[in-house]
């Protein structure tokens, strides 16, 4: 069964939406101080999709303040942080990437757009290809995930700066191929010279100004795609041994395997290489066709089997496939996830929600779909609500 459309899907998603900001703390900014940072980066991300497809705009005053708030220096960051720059690169990039929607969300305000820049030249001096600040070629090239110690190269991490900088190039690329000038304003002259200063040193003296970004995925692609993290049945496990740079075997995480996807698709937009849209099909009907992970037809994360469980960082990975799943799904003429996608929805819809209130309107969602709700969190109200857009975005 489908998720039922307009208005009820609508209605379903602003419910969950609303429970979302719940967690929200006005005076800092943050989903929950006590969850993982990234997990509010990803929750801003969640709302400013939601904002994004239906046109509703009124969480925007929060989704302002948390960027204002948290682009500080914090106390974790590493000496010249802020913007954030945080220590481990993946967190960096959830952020940059939220800046990116933000940008697209205001029509180009400033200055969202010139810090995601310059994350995405954060990001990239932990390059250790050579040919950055990043260091010796170590296993051929790729981001490390650990800014302190300098090692561990994960998939999310360089997932996360293929999504990056293809949507910084899709972002600022005219008709004539070149870079737009970024916007900016009072407030962001400092910024926009911070992009600039980060941009000469950190960028190889081959690589024009006006496919700096494009070059940067298509490396990064390139290496990844070698690099032995994607195994045989085209499922992505967690990273590279740090002795050998041959795949560690560690779990396939949902969002290791949803990430990918958008990074693709927004190399496609770039490149009109179709290949790209044949690697992230197979990508995605990895998960599907695997009973581990698409059990009945329901994603699940492996954590829940684990004696560990999937609190507090995994809870929001299984929402994360589903909203970039959608984005490969709606460029391709057969709509090959659609039904996917509303079946997982309607599934939690139906079976995960908290139905211990009385009102019809409850919007709270537990962090196994196919399970009785089993409490709230961040992690799992992000990860409905990522869902919920996915499929009103079909």
């Amino acid at each position: 069964m489908a998720v039922p459309r307009a208005p009820v899907s609508l209605a379903i998603a602003k419910h969950a939406v609303d429970a979302l900001m719940t967690f929200y703390d006005p005076s800092t900014g943050l989903w929950d101080p006590g969850a993982p940072w990234w997990q509010s980066g990803l929750a801003l991300q969640a709302v400013l999709d939601y904002m994004a497809a239906t046109g509703n705009l009124e969480y925007l005053p929060q989704a302002r303040y948390t960027i204002e708030t948290q682009r500080h220096v914090l106390p974790w960051w590493p000496a010249g942080g802020g913007e954030f720059r945080a220590q481990s690169t993946d967190d960096t990039g959830w952020w940059a990437l939220a800046l990116t929607s933000m940008h697209a969300l205001t029509g180009g305000e400033a200055p969202f757009l010139d810090i995601a820049k310059l994350d995405e030249a954060y990001i990239w001096s932990y390059w250790t290809g050579g040919d950055s600040t990043g260091g010796g070629a170590v296993c051929g090239g790729g981001i490390i995930w650990n800014v302190d110690d300098r090692r561990y190269h994960n998939a999310i991490s360089n997932e996360l700066y293929l999504l990056l900088a293809a949507t910084l190039h899709n972002h600022l690329v005219g008709s004539a191929g070149d870079i737009a000038t970024p916007t900016s304003n009072t407030n962001s002259t400092s910024i926009s010279t911070l992009v600039a200063t980060s941009t000469s040193t950190s960028t190889s003296t081959s690589t024009s100004a006006s496919t700096e970004y494009l070059d940067r995925a298509l490396q990064e692609w390139t290496w990844f795609f070698n690099s032995g993290m994607i195994n045989a049945e085209n499922l992505i496990n967690d990273g590279l041994l740090e002795t050998t740079c041959a795949n560690n075997n560690a779990p396939t995480w949902t969002y290791n395997q949803g990430v990918v996807l958008a990074g693709l698709v927004e190399l496609y937009k770039a490149t009109g290489d179709a290949s790209h849209l044949d690697t992230a099909r197979r990508l995605a009907n990895a998960v599907i066709a695997s009973p581990a992970l698409m059990p009945g037809g329901v994603l699940l994360e492996p954590c829940v089997h684990m004696a560990e469980g999937c609190e507090p960082d995994r809870t929001a990975f299984k929402g994360i496939f589903m909203r970039q799943l959608a984005k490969l799904d709606v460029v391709l003429a057969d709509r090959p996830y659609k039904a996917v996608i509303e079946q997982n929805a309607q599934v939690m819809y139906d079976v995960a929600r908290d139905f211990s209130s009385s009102s019809s309107s409850s919007g709270l969602y537990g962090g196994v779909w196919q399970e009785p709700f089993d409490g709230a969190s961040v992690g799992k109200q992000a990860s409905a609500v990522l869902l919920l857009v996915a499929a009103l975005e079909v």
